[in-house]
């Protein structure tokens, strides 16, 4: 969660995520983390990938260098 105080503005008190003895039940935490994300609107939602132009099929990332002349040079032996 990227803001943890969503906790709190969810109406949540300390007591709620308390165990027993006194110490932050990890289970009553991650439902509480859950509950307030969902009721606020605060789920994360999965970033969409953005495509690096070097990735392209046929480029080497390097200006005047095709992916297809790096591959002829390193199957000729031949180092850049």
């Amino acid at each position: 969660m990227q803001k943890p105080s969503a906790i709190w503005a969810a109406g949540l008190e300390l007591a709620d995520l308390l165990d027993d003895a006194g110490n932050i039940d990890p289970g009553k935490a991650q439902t509480a983390v859950h509950t307030a994300a969902e009721e606020l609107g605060l789920m994360n939602r999965p970033r969409t990938p953005q495509p690096h132009p070097a990735q392209q099929s046929g480029m080497s990332g390097i200006p005047g260098i095709t992916g297809a002349d790096r591959f002829a040079d390193v199957i000729a032996g031949r180092d850049r």
